[in-house]
């Protein structure tokens, strides 16, 4: 410890109780004021202090150092110890815990006289023993600085900053100092020296001084004041989501950097560790989060459920399960049941067995299930048969697969000499960077050459098209660098052509992709659109085997025809009756199964009144209106028929004016819902139905992530959890 730490304790000499008692104890009395109360005890006798001493070994309480707490900051000026060097009265606060190289305690008896020693210069003899009974008059008790942050409890310290009680030893306050140092690393722990004079002036100052000021003064902060526990679970619940959104480590709330940002932030916030976090808020966070689900299906009458699976890179194979519905806002909505491993063979009675098990931990019944979204795999088509459930095709599977096998079987060679010329410029640095010189001296766009992804058709159509982007700087490379190829005149035609047809395809992917919900009577159109593009296409000089791509691609769409489908079609007030051109016979049946439909909707047979009943009482009315009063029950009877009453609302329906195709279907029918009372709860039966399970892939793209981009470690049991709190907006 330097010496100007040790001269501060040099006036103050060792002393055992016997000497205690004979010690002369005169200190140089400063006049009073008047207008200030003297609250300083009286000085006791020698035999008080000798008796005091003998019981308590020197550890009686000093009277002046009585805590004095100021406003609302909680700073406290306690167990004070003063010298006197000539007239004048110094405070100073001693750290007990302090230690010399040397072994001596700084504040101990020992180490005091050896300094009183070695500085005393020409200090008179009396000067040194008025500073001797000075010091052993007041031996300091637990007067660290420290306390100056904390409020003194029993064994223990309540940070003034956090509120946060810290236990400590006895004869050490070092747990209160390493809070402030992890806790509060802004806050200085040094002392705050006051140019005053005396004791009762530097009390008299900080009684004067507003608590701002008081807290400044020693360090402390008004603004970081304790929160509450509704303020900690918020925090909590944005960590969490951080980590979970991002996708990031739990091991982040242990990074220093981390810790000093959140500090940065908000000093009071104590941040939970890597096991609390994901065993303690994000299990807790779970099992709301469930909660909260299972009480939105609850108020739902029809559920709609996607189902679809994700092979990982180690073999690992998740299946997801997604409940689609319509709130009481009459909006759709997504909820995520469940993504976890499947660690069973895939037959289709374990998917239904599955299947049921989630469904049942939801409350969700069977008979509440509008359908299951799924791709066209044997295995899942007929589980979902076996729980007796209506199957809608993936529009967006049925899309590629189909577009995939006609690229393959027409223009694959084609498609293969694209791929061979990508592998060589991917592979060749100097190829490559021969390609973007090229493009900049012709003024072109620099365009990477992309390669595709076999499984998905739109990867195939970029690849296609960004390589005939750049047909004259790719055939200036091949000739310059005398690159062997089989690319033909012919071959950039075909390209081209095939550029033309699929890019209505392309867009009909985009939009089924993009859209949150999309409905599968916008799936139903797409597919007529698609079918007359393509057909219109035939008609212009195409090469051969893009005419027959063309032509397998109208086949396959034409033979797609769900009666889910053509239902949508024609409820859904933006098509109705257009989406069946020439298909009288499609739309007569789609008609019919409607009416069907509808009739458990209607009422039955209303209960038309006895004639005789009604006007037996009085015979004059029974002979006056008896036939008339038959014939309108006649008309009653027939009327109240439930298939013509769905008729004729159906027909009032058809009969209205379209909307727009920008217009939300769900809100025209919330909106009619009085007026075709009917058809409206029949609409929200088969409206949460989904045209595809491209939910299902977003959350696969989440899982991907999870577990392979940035989270390879992160325990398999955490990847259901996670994934339901990132879809389902905790």
């Amino acid at each position: 410890m330097d010496d100007s730490t040790n001269n501060r304790y040099g006036t103050r000499s060792a002393a055992n109780p016997t000497q205690l008692a004979e010690a002369s104890t005169t200190i140089k009395q400063e006049p009073i004021d008047e207008d200030v109360p003297d609250s300083r005890p009286k000085e006791p006798s020698a035999a008080t202090m000798q008796q005091e001493a003998s019981s308590s070994n020197c550890s009686s309480r000093d009277p002046l150092a009585d805590e004095i707490e100021f406003g609302e900051t909680g700073i406290s000026f306690q167990n004070a110890f003063f010298n006197v060097v000539g007239n004048e009265i110094k405070t100073e606060n001693i750290i007990a815990e302090e230690i010399e190289d040397n072994g001596d305690i700084v504040g101990s008896s020992t180490k005091r006289r050896k300094i009183c020693e070695e500085d005393s210069g020409d200090d008179s003899s009396a000067t040194r023993s008025t500073q001797q009974s000075a010091c052993t008059m007041n031996p300091p008790s637990n007067s660290s600085d420290v306390w100056h942050h904390f409020e003194r409890m029993e064994n223990a310290g309540k940070c003034l900053y956090c509120s946060q009680v810290i236990r400590h030893s006895k004869s050490s306050t070092f747990s209160l100092k390493r809070h402030l140092a992890s806790k509060h690393m802004e806050i200085s722990q040094g002392r705050t020296q006051e140019n005053i004079s005396s004791l009762r002036d530097l009390k008299s100052y900080l009684k004067q001084q507003s608590p701002t000021t008081v807290a400044s003064r020693f360090g402390a902060k008004e603004h970081l004041k304790s929160y509450s526990v509704e303020t900690k679970e918020t925090l909590d619940d944005n960590l969490l989501k951080f980590i979970s959104k991002e996708c990031l480590p739990f091991s982040t709330v242990d990074s220093d950097a981390f810790k000093q940002f959140c500090s940065g932030l908000n000093p009071n916030y104590v941040i939970p560790s890597r096991n609390i976090v994901a065993e303690a808020i994000l299990k807790e966070k779970y099992v709301k989060s469930v909660q909260r689900v299972k009480d939105t299906l609850a108020n739902t009458t029809h559920v709609a459920l996607t189902l679809d699976e994700w092979p990982n890179t180690d073999s690992t194979t998740f299946y997801a399960l997604t409940a689609h519905y319509i709130d009481g806002n009459y909006t759709f909505c997504s909820s995520l049941l469940e993504c976890s491993e499947f660690d069973v063979p895939y037959t289709d009675m374990n998917i239904a067995q599955w299947i049921r098990r989630v469904i049942d931990d939801f409350n969700v019944t069977i008979s509440n299930v509008a359908g299951i979204v799924t791709d066209n795999r044997p295995h899942k088509m007929s589980a979902v048969r076996n729980l007796n459930l209506k199957h809608l095709p993936c529009f967006a599977h049925t899309l590629n697969s189909i577009v995939i096998k006609c690229i393959t079987h027409t223009i694959g060679d084609v498609i293969e000499k694209i791929k061979q010329i990508i592998a060589c410029f991917k592979a060749n640095n100097t190829a490559t960077s021969k390609l973007a010189k090229v493009q900049t001296q012709l003024n072109l766009p620099r365009l990477k050459l992309k390669q595709d992804i076999p499984s998905r058709f739109t990867s195939t159509y970029v690849m296609i098209e960004r390589f005939h982007q750049n047909k004259g700087p790719l055939l200036a490379c091949l000739e310059s660098m005398q690159m062997q190829h089989t690319l033909q005149s012919k071959d950039w035609t075909v390209m081209e052509q095939t550029i033309n047809v699929l890019y209505n395809f392309d867009c009909a992917a985009k939009i089924a992709s993009s859209e949150k919900h999309v409905m599968p009577s916008l799936a139903g159109l797409m597919i007529q659109i698609l079918i007359q593009k393509t057909s219109d296409l035939l008609n212009g000089d195409l090469e051969d085997s893009v005419h027959n791509m063309a032509r397998s691609l109208i086949t396959d769409l034409s033979a797609i025809s769900d009666p889910i489908v053509n239902q949508c079609m024609l409820l859904d007030p933006r098509m109705k009756r257009h989406s069946f051109e020439n298909k009288d016979e499609m739309y007569a049946q789609t008609y019919d199964t409607i009416v069907e439909l509808l009739a458990p909707f209607m009422a039955t047979f209303d209960t038309v009144p006895d004639v005789k009943t009604e006007i037996a009482t009085d015979p004059y009315r029974q002979y006056l209106f008896s036939d008339f009063i038959n014939k309108v029950n006649v008309v009653e009877r027939e009327t109240s028929n439930p298939d013509l009453k769905a008729k004729r609302e159906l027909d009032e329906y058809i009969s209205a004016k379209y909307i727009a195709m920008t217009a939300d279907p769900l809100l025209w029918w919330k909106q009619n819902e009085s007026r075709f009372p009917s058809l409206y709860k029949l609409v929200q039966h088969m409206f949460c139905i989904p045209a595809s399970s491209v939910p299902c892939e977003r959350v696969f793209t989440k899982a991907g992530q999870l577990y392979d981009d940035k989270r390879a470690r992160l325990d398999p049991k955490h990847v259901p959890v996670m994934l339901f709190l990132q879809q389902n907006e905790f």
